[in-house]
């Protein structure tokens, strides 16, 4: 089941998927920084987040996003590595692109990670078209017309 995330019942599974399965590919690119807790709170207060719970409750997947002048800004997405290649990510996406829909947007973007080549090949597969490179934080944008 995939539902919008409550801030107070959710943020610890929201927390440890990101530390696990986003931080890595981040820690990569800026070997010295810190993974900053506060920091997902505080995106998880300001976007619209959804999430997948496993059979027991468990949040096997997430993804974070906002709306601004009609496009969809997916923040971050993650599922747990256990339940790769089960159509998680995939439906997760789909949620937030007809949600991005719904609240006027006309295109989505996203950044990826450099060195996250499952991310990049997975949004690929899904129409996202890179279309940039932004040096500063070492990540593709990539975009799609929704």
């Amino acid at each position: 089941m995939i539902r919008r995330a409550g801030y107070r019942t959710d943020r610890e599974g929201i927390v440890r998927l990101t530390l696990r399965e986003l931080w890595p590919y981040a820690q990569r690119a800026f070997p010295g920084r810190r993974f900053s807790r506060k920091e997902v709170l505080q995106r998880l207060r300001i976007r619209e987040v959804f999430v997948k719970v496993g059979k027991n409750g468990d949040i096997i997947g997430f993804v974070m996003v906002s709306v601004v002048r009609r496009t969809l800004f997916i923040d971050l997405l993650a599922v747990d590595r256990a339940f790769h290649r089960c159509g998680i990510g995939s439906s997760l996406l789909s949620v937030v692109e007809r949600y991005g829909r719904r609240k006027g947007a006309s295109y989505a973007y996203l950044y990826v990670d450099e060195t996250n080549v499952k991310a990049i090949r997975f949004y690929e597969k899904r129409g996202y078209l890179r279309t940039g490179y932004v040096e500063t934080i070492k990540c593709f944008l990539y975009e799609k017309p929704l």
